[in-house]
Formats: structure tokens, C-alpha cells, sequence
């Protein structure tokens, strides 16, 4: 089935898109090109109603999207990433025959630069460097100015400082060109392009996949048993979403445990913002419960979720007020569901994890993502390249993490990949048996 990707870019970013869309017949592209940041809240909307998810051509235009609407609509941000650095000085001395000290550069973050100069062993005037890395924190009360960053370019060419501007921003080159600095925007990749529309299709295909994933729902009543009226009440609520359900009695706790799909139980219990069908079952009930909701790529999987998300929901919510919690396939607990809910990864408590943070000096976020990539990737060998495809890094990112990961006798060398008929073949990496192990039976509360 055909992914209908939005894309939000500049005009110029949005006419290669459409270029590379035409060679990918899984995807259909609405493009949605901006002149000024100040529309792109609009096209956002706009989007949103038609498209199966949003691709930006950058984190600039991701932060004047509308941070204020609601919506569960998957979001791509084409990566900025240490190439495009490269390229465009590698491009200003070799075309222009213009000194790296003579340029004026700026990008969403340094480091960046900072990374590129270490690795070719360069030197750069910071005084020349404008960079806006706050934007990943995506503050709602800061606006990226572009005539301030235009001044920038402007201030050290006037003052002869710089001979030569290179701009991450579209609206800023324009700004340039119209003082007459010399100017180029930064280079990139058709590839790098192409990669995030692949990855936007990508999402919405495992999305349709996870939807058809098993799920649990269920629902303890404390101190209360289960009359004929509330299971009827229940059935009749759960009837056009589950394929199964059944009731047991644990100790003081009547339970009602209910069967269906990730999608079902998106389309009809966990819509934005919409709870009401909580207060409706507690109405009809006349009885306040307890809810946890379990997903799970097979049905012990989401069962066990939904008895966690149940413990969960019994801990942190008042036993006088029906609400919930949801913990997902790749662990990620959501709720509560009646009121702000919030979503963070359930803790991993495993003393072997914690040796291994000691012992790599990695930080568990950065495990708990490395860890979900090898449960999705079931556990098969695997490259540099496909980590980095995974975490959206850079290659050399990634080969940094991989081989601190193979140094610390985490991960070994299965074998070596040769992709084509030149070139350097790429090796091969999987699980120590003993760690697969570990993160196999890991215990997660």
C-alpha cells in the first residue's frame, strides 16, 4: 500500500524532493514548500488532514511547525550531519580558491564543525561560527531570528574578516544574496534525501504492522465482584473492539481482561486528548477501576505488559478515581490515561546493566536505545551502517559507539559483508551469547 508522505521544506528544498519521489513508487509525495518561516504552521495543519505522515527538510522548519495542535501523526526530520560540513568547505576553497579562515559559517550546532575540523586536523575562528543548537531542546518561548544571523554573515564580510558566507538556512542565503555577500547554502546528498523518505515510508509501514499487534486490556475492580450487570455493561462497551475476553478473581481484586489489536485500542480508547469513554464505563458501573493496557509483539508479551501497566495504574492513581496506565511493546509506559499523560521507558533495575555502564561508561538511554534496536532487529547480526540507519546518527557516530561496544566484549565479529563488487567490506557484529542472554530475560519495572 502507498505512504502518503507530506513534505515541508524551502521551495528549493521541495523541488528535490519531488525529484526523488518520482524514483520511489512505494510513497506519495504532497510537498507543502514555504517562502517564510512564518507559513509553515499552516502548511503544518495542512499536512496533518492529508498526509499519513510529516516529513521537515530540517530541524529549522520542525520548530515553527504548530507545537500547539494536538496529533499522533508521525513526524521525519531530515539529519544534519557532518558531510554537509565537509562538502561545503571542501567546495568554498577548491571552487572559490577561499581560505576556511576567510569564511563565515553558520549551523544548527558546532560540534558538528568542531568534528570535521578534529578529524582533518583543522583550525576554525569560533568568532566565525553562528550555531542555534538550542533548537533540538525545542523551546516554545525562543525564535530563531534570520536577519540576525544574516547580520552576522553581513557584519564580518563588511569588516573584511570573511571573504565568503556558508548558510544552513534558505531565507538567510536570500537575505545574502540581496546584500551582496557571496554566499552558498549548504551541500548535501540527493542519497541523505532520499534515505529520509525512505525512513518516513518506512515508519508508516511498521506503524501499519504494529497496529495488527496483539494487545490486552485490563480492568480490576477493588473490593467490588463482577455482577451479571457490569458484565454486560462491559461486553457491550468492548464488543466492536475485542476478539476475546474473560474474568478472574485475584484476592481482593475482581479483574475483566479484554483481547484485541494496537490499532483498535488507538482508534477507540486512546484518541488525543479523550478520556471521556473512562467516566462513561464508571457511570455505567457505578464503581470506580483500575485500567491497564498492554501491547506486545505476541499475546504473553502484551498480557504481562498489561499486568505491569495494572501495578502501575494501583500505585500512582487514587483507588476512588478510574484511570490507567499503558505500557508498550518496547516498553515505554504512557498515563496516566485520564489526565496529563506523559510517556517515559520503564527503568531497568538489572545489576549486570549497571556493571555495563560502569564498564563502557555509556549511559543507560543510550543502552535502552542500542537494546530496542537489537529486540527490532531480533536479535540478528548486524553493521555500523544499520545502527546508524536505526538511531538517525552519522556513520562515524555510530562506528564510535559499535566499536566501543566491541572493545568492551559486548558485541562480537560474525563475519565480513561485501556489498558490492568494490569497496571495502563492512564487518559483521553480534551479541555476545552471554549479553543476549542478560538482555533477553532483563528485568524491567
Amino acid at each position: 500500500m502507498t505512504v502518503k508522505i507530506g513534505f515541508i521544506g524551502s521551495e528549493h528544498s521541495s523541488i528535490k524532493a519531488r525529484e526523488i519521489s518520482e524514483t520511489l513508487p512505494e510513497i506519495s509525495l504532497n510537498i507543502y514548500p514555504y517562502q517564510t518561516p512564518d507559513e509553515i504552521k499552516l502548511l503544518h495543519r495542512k499536512a496533518i488532514e492529508e498526509t499519513d505522515v510529516i516529513c521537515f527538510s530540517g530541524i529549522v522548519p520542525f520548530h515553527f511547525r504548530d507545537k500547539f495542535i494536538r496529533t499522533d501523526k508521525q513526524v521525519v526530520i531530515a539529519p544534519f550531519h557532518e558531510y554537509m560540513v565537509a562538502a561545503s568547505l571542501l567546495h568554498c576553497v577548491l571552487k572559490y580558491s577561499c581560505m576556511v579562515e576567510q569564511l563565515s559559517i553558520d549551523l544548527p550546532d558546532r560540534n558538528v564543525l568542531h568534528s570535521v575540523a578534529e578529524d582533518i586536523e583543522l583550525s576554525f575562528n569560533d568568532d566565525q561560527v553562528y550555531d542555534y543548537k538550542w533548537i533540538y531542546a525545542d523551546e516554545e518561548d525562543r525564535e530563531l531570528s534570520f536577519l540576525q544571523i544574516a547580520d552576522f554573515h553581513i557584519h564580518l564580510f563588511k569588516s573584511g574578516k570573511t571573504k565568503m558566507a556558508i548558510t544552513s538556512l534558505h531565507y538567510v542565503h536570500d537575505l545574502l544574496k540581496k546584500a551582496d555577500v557571496p554566499v552558498i547554502y549548504m551541500i548535501d546528498t540527493e542519497q541523505t534525501l532520499k534515505t529520509t523518505l525512505k525512513d518516513a515510508a518506512k515508519q508508516v509501514q511498521f506503524s501499519r504492522l504494529k497496529d495488527g499487534m496483539p494487545a490486552v486490556i485490563s480492568l480490576s475492580f477493588l473490593d467490588s465482584k463482577i455482577t451479571s450487570h457490569m458484565q454486560s455493561v462491559l461486553s457491550s462497551f468492548f464488543e466492536t473492539l475485542t476478539t476475546k475476553q474473560q474474568t478472574s478473581s485475584l484476592t481482593r481484586h475482581e479483574t475483566a481482561t479484554f483481547y484485541s489489536t494496537v490499532g483498535m485500542v488507538k482508534e477507540h480508547l486512546l484518541m488525543v486528548n479523550d478520556s471521556s469513554w473512562i467516566k462513561f464505563l464508571e457511570d455505567k458501573l457505578t464503581t470506580p477501576f483500575q485500567i491497564g493496557i498492554g501491547y506486545g509483539r505476541h499475546l504473553y508479551e502484551a498480557e504481562e505488559h498489561a499486568k505491569q501497566a495494572m501495578q502501575i495504574a494501583k500505585q500512582e492513581t487514587s483507588p476512588t478515581e478510574s484511570n490507567g496506565y499503558l505500557l508498550t511493546e518496547d516498553k515505554k509506559l504512557k498515563g496516566p490515561i485520564r489526565g496529563v499523560v506523559k510517556e517515559k521507558p520503564v527503568r531497568v533495575t538489572d545489576k549486570w546493566l549497571h556493571g555495563l555502564m560502569k564498564k563502557t561508561n555509556i549511559t543507560l538511554n543510550t543502552f535502552n536505545r542500542f537494546f530496542h534496536f537489537i529486540r527490532v532487529h531480533q536479535y540478528q547480526p548486524f553493521t555500523v551502517n544499520d545502527y546508524a540507519s536505526y538511531s538517525k546518527v552519522s556513520t562515524r557516530t555510530s562506528e564510535r559507539f559499535i566499536k566501543r561496544l566491541y572493545e568492551s566484549h559486548i558485541i562480537e565479529i560474525r563475519g565480513l559483508e561485501q556489498n558490492s563488487q568494490s569497496g571495502r567490506p563492512r564487518k559483521v557484529y553480534i551479541l555476545k551469547e552471554e549479553i543476549e542472554k542478560q538482555i533477553r530475560t532483563a528485568t524491567e519495572v
